[in-house]
C-alpha cells in the first residue's frame, strides 16, 4: 500500500517528569509523521513506558501548569484541549485493558462507544477491526478464553476502533511465542502503512523488523534518534570471519600487521578485527597460501543493530560517568 503524506501527527516538547526525588524523563522531544513507525528502543528502566504514559495523556509531565513543556495530537494540546486531542489516540498499554469476561464483540462495542463513535457507525467499525486484527472467527469469544496471542489482538484491535491518526503501542509482543511475534508485527507494520505508530520495546529484532526510524532512551534521556537503515551504518566493523582447514595459533594470526583482535569461534573459524587504515586481508590470503592453513572463509563482517545499540548505550554511559567524577 502507497504510505500518504509525512504531515506531523504528535509533536512533544521538553517532556519531564519526577517521582519524588527521582527524575525520571529529561527534557524528552520527538516527533512522529503520518506512515511511520517509530521504535523506542531502550533496556528495562530506561523510561519509555512514563514517556508513553505522557504522550497518551495517562500522566501529566512536570512543568505543564507552567507551559514548560508541550504535548500536540494532530495539531491541538493534550495538555490544554485533552478530550479532542484524545480522539485521535489509540493506545495499547503493556497491561492490555481486557474485560475478560466479555466476548470480543461485546469488549470492541463498549470501547468503540468510549471513544465517542454514534451508535449507526460502531458496527461497520467492529466488522472492519476485527478483520484487520485477524478476530473474524472470535467475535462471540469470551477474551478471558482466549489465547495470550489473540488477547493482544483485541487489545490492538480497541486502540484502532475509532480509526485514530496516532497509535501507541507499549511492549506489544511481550510474552508472545514466535508465531504470535511474527503476525503481531506484522500487523503493526500494516497499521503504519496509513497511520502513525510508536512502539516502546528493548528487543532490537521488533526494530529491525518494524520501525521505520529509532529513538533510544536511556536514564530517562534520548540518546540517539536516526531511521533504522541509518542506524546500522552508525558505526562500521573493520573486520572479518576467516575459516582456515588448518589454522595456525591465534598469536599467528594477532601478529599479521594490522589486526587487532582474533576470537575463536570454532576450531577452524576465526572472528578477525582490524584497524580501519589497514586491511591485512591479502596478507592473510598470501600466508593461507604459503603456510598451507587450507582458506574455506573469508566473509566481510558488518554491524548489527545489537551492536550498535551496544555502543551507543555504553558511549553514552561512559559519558555519564565521567561527568559525575
Amino acid at each position: 500500500m502507497q504510505k500518504i503524506p509525512h504531515e506531523i501527527t504528535l509533536a512533544a516538547r521538553n517532556l519531564t517528569r519526577h517521582f519524588g526525588n527521582l527524575r525520571a524523563i529529561h527534557n524528552v522531544s520527538l516527533e512522529l509523521k503520518r506512515g511511520e513507525v517509530l521504535g523506542l528502543l531502550g533496556h528495562n528502566g530506561a523510561g519509555k513506558t512514563t514517556t508513553l504514559q505522557m504522550l497518551t495523556g495517562c500522566l501529566l509531565p512536570n512543568g505543564a501548569e507552567k507551559n514548560e513543556c508541550s504535548i500536540e495530537i494532530c495539531g491541538i494540546s493534550l495538555l490544554r484541549h485533552p478530550v479532542r486531542a484524545k480522539a485521535h489516540l489509540g493506545y495499547l498499554p503493556e497491561a492490555p485493558p481486557l474485560y475478560r469476561e466479555l466476548s470480543v464483540n461485546d469488549y470492541l462495542s463498549f470501547a468503540a462507544r468510549l471513544r465517542g463513535m454514534e451508535s449507526a457507525s460502531v458496527a461497520g467499525a467492529l466488522t472492519e477491526t476485527r478483520q484487520r486484527c485477524g478476530l473474524e472467527a472470535f467475535g462471540n469469544k469470551i477474551i478471558g478464553n482466549l489465547s495470550k496471542g489473540y488477547q493482544q489482538r483485541v487489545g490492538i484491535a480497541q486502540a484502532i476502533i475509532h480509526h485514530p491518526d496516532v497509535i501507541v503501542l507499549d511492549e506489544p509482543t511481550v510474552g508472545l511465542d514466535p508465531t504470535q511475534i511474527r503476525e503481531i508485527r506484522a500487523l503493526i507494520r500494516e497499521l503504519g502503512d496509513t497511520h502513525s505508530v510508536i512502539l516502546s520495546t528493548h528487543l532490537l529484532s521488533e526494530v529491525e523488523s518494524v520501525c521505520d526510524r529509532v529513538e533510544i532512551m536511556q536514564h530517562g534521556k534520548l540518546i540517539y534518534g536516526d531511521t533504522s537503515a541509518h542506524m546500522r551504518q552508525h558505526e562500521s566493523v573493520s573486520g572479518f570471519i576467516i575459516g582456515l582447514r588448518n589454522p595456525p595459533s591465534l598469536d599467528v594470526l594477532e601478529g599479521v600487521p594490522g589486526i587487532s583482535h582474533v576470537e575463536r569461534l570454532s576450531s577452524t573459524q576465526f572472528r578477525v578485527l582490524h584497524t580501519p587504515d589497514l586491511n591485512p586481508k591479502s596478507t592473510l590470503l598470501s600466508m593461507a597460501e604459503q603456510q598451507g592453513w587450507q582458506l574455506e572463509q573469508l566473509t566481510p563482517l558488518h554491524a548489527t543493530l545489537e551492536d550498535v545499540f551496544v555502543r551507543i548505550t555504553d558511549a553514552e554511559t561512559a559519558a555519564a560517568t565521567g561527568e559525575k567524577q
